[in-house]
């Protein structure tokens, strides 16, 4: 009996939830989606997404498109600038968000301040862009990625170079646990405002008991306080449990509702605070390819599209339902149980065999075993700084760095003044016009005014 009980309590919190995600994503779309694209706009969609998906263009000045097959079958889209780089000195991995796509990274990638001598690798995530989509977003997506990484070294780098790993939210939040598990796939992470599961739950477990204390005193200003903090930030995170429910709701309704008004708010919120924003260019960007773009080849002609990135291409509902995936599975909380081929290649490919941290740790570590650098947007909606950045350094190697952003929101990479932030700390880590020995607290507020820099030695 109390078994049964347990569950029902479960489901009903569960449900009850995703009810709250559900009419927040009602909401996001009905006042941030706007009317469904005219006729003008989506021929302007059209031609931006030929822009960024033709594969026998490049999507950014500079970069190709290119395709990493994996060994369970599936590939991974990516672009990158090899040829553009003639003495390369650092690697640069980046992994997008949602509802992003590897082209969200072109406001940074394509400034003139990013490291010359850098080649630049940007990934869509499975699911997203052109990358194929998986059958189950488990921790076989944290095989894959390892994997890309440890690949992709060996194939653009004749010797060893310095690699860093850039990752903003859902990409972010992968990232932290390759830095965890795997610290061996990069020599330094630079994560922005993704989420260090056991310290979101270490805070909000903290606060609830705050708010116990304030309530057993009586102290009802300060209990107003803290319980209004707890309800905000489950009405923000409410969608991850409307993302794990069916596909008819998440796919058809959500996905397709209102020519997709849903990922249109996203887009719109998103790049709220990008004074170059262009709405068609950022739909393009998150939609991935077309079915016009499915025909097209890599510039060699050796390579094309997926047959499951072709489906997503074709259906709505197939591309937000796959784009959730990521929800699901457990891939922030499974076990990571690693193939055999993992370990052996890390360690063969490590750029730094001498390095104090392992190319591969133990399963279901919570401190990273990597040296970071923490970028967050204090004004982010959806992360709130009390809940998961609060006591971050705790969780982080020795030699990380935490610099907070007081004007930015949760879209670090899109928005004009944190780019400035972005290129500094990776002109500093690629060795790039290094001038101190370590990342100092003038050098970012000569790019952004009030940023807050604290390091872990």
């Amino acid at each position: 009996m109390a078994k049964y009980a347990t569950h029902l309590l479960g489901q009903t919190v569960f449900y009850t939830l995703a009810t709250l995600g559900l009419i927040r994503c009602i909401i996001n779309g009905l006042i941030h989606g706007g009317k469904p694209l005219n006729r003008q706009q989506k021929d302007h969609l059209a031609t931006a997404r030929r822009s960024f998906w033709d594969l026998s263009k490049q999507p950014i000045p500079g970069f190709d498109h290119a395709f990493k097959k994996l060994r369970n079958g599936r590939k991974l889209h990516y672009i990158h600038n090899q040829h553009a780089v003639a003495e390369p000195k650092s690697l640069i991995i980046f992994f997008h968000g949602f509802p992003d796509s590897c082209v969200m990274w072109r406001h940074i990638v394509s400034h003139k301040e990013m490291p010359k001598n850098s080649i630049m690798i940007c990934v869509d995530l499975p699911g997203y862009g052109g990358s194929d989509s998986f059958d189950t977003y488990d921790t076989s997506v944290l095989e894959s990625l390892c994997e890309f990484c440890i690949s992709i070294q060996g194939l653009f780098c004749t010797k060893r170079l310095k690699t860093l790993l850039v990752a903003h939210d859902w990409g972010c939040n992968l990232a932290i646990r390759l830095a965890t598990e795997a610290p061996g796939v990069a020599d330094h992470f630079v994560l922005m405002n993704g989420l260090f599961t056991d310290l979101a739950v270490e805070n909000f477990t903290r606060h609830v008991q705050m708010l116990r204390g304030h309530l057993s005193h009586l102290r009802l200003w300060r209990s107003c306080q803290v319980f209004g903090l707890l309800v905000c930030q489950i009405w923000q995170l409410a969608y991850i449990f409307t993302f794990d429910l069916s596909e008819k709701i998440v796919g058809h309704f959500i996905g397709a509702w209102n020519q997709m008004a849903v990922l249109r708010g996203l887009v719109r919120m998103a790049n709220n605070r990008n004074f170059d924003f262009d709405f068609v260019q950022a739909m393009a960007a998150s939609l991935g390819p077309s079915e016009c773009d499915a025909e097209t080849k890599t510039t060699d002609h050796s390579e094309g599209y997926g047959r499951t990135a072709i489906q997503r291409a074709r259906s709505p509902a197939a591309l937000l339902w796959q784009m959730t995936g990521l929800y699901r599975n457990g891939v922030l909380r499974g076990t990571w149980l690693k193939s055999t081929e993992t370990p052996a290649s890390m360690t063969k490919t490590r750029i730094n065999p001498h390095a104090s941290s392992p190319a591969v740790a133990e399963s279901n570590q919570t401190r990273l075993q990597a040296p970071a650098t923490v970028i967050w947007g204090i004004k982010d909606h959806v992360l709130m700084p009390e809940i998961c950045l609060d006591d971050v350094h705790n969780y982080l190697a020795p030699g990380s760095e935490v610099i907070s952003l007081p004007r930015t929101g949760h879209w670090v990479p899109v928005e004009t003044e944190s780019i400035q932030v972005i290129l500094e700390v990776l002109r500093y880590h690629t060795g790039s016009h290094r001038q101190e020995d370590r990342l100092t607290q003038d050098a970012l507020n000569g790019r952004y005014k009030d940023a807050r820099l604290v390091t872990r030695t």
